[in-house]
């Protein structure tokens, strides 16, 4: 995996969900958000990978966001999935 990508995870608070997301990245062996959108989401099924605009890089990483829920702003309404067991 490219040095040059940085994943934030979102819920920050979500020690478990961040950590799976910085196991995944570390471990792939592509620079490629789908595939690890893929990975993220067997464990978290609504999870979304989106990368930053080009245009806020402004030259440095490349820089995506890792949604639990599929957004920043989770939708109380729905359940909060935990996991214990992580895939590899």
């Amino acid at each position: 995996m490219s040095a040059s990508v940085q994943v934030h995870a979102f819920p920050q608070s979500d020690k478990t969900f961040v950590s799976f997301v910085e196991d995944a990245i570390t471990s792939s062996r592509t620079v490629d958000p789908d595939a690890l959108a893929a990975r993220v989401q067997t464990a978290y099924p609504l999870a979304r990978i989106v990368p930053q605009s080009s245009l806020g890089t402004l030259g440095g990483p490349l820089i995506w966001y890792a949604y639990r829920d599929g957004t920043l702003i989770p939708d109380e309404s729905l359940p909060v999935m935990q996991t214990h067991d992580r895939p590899r």
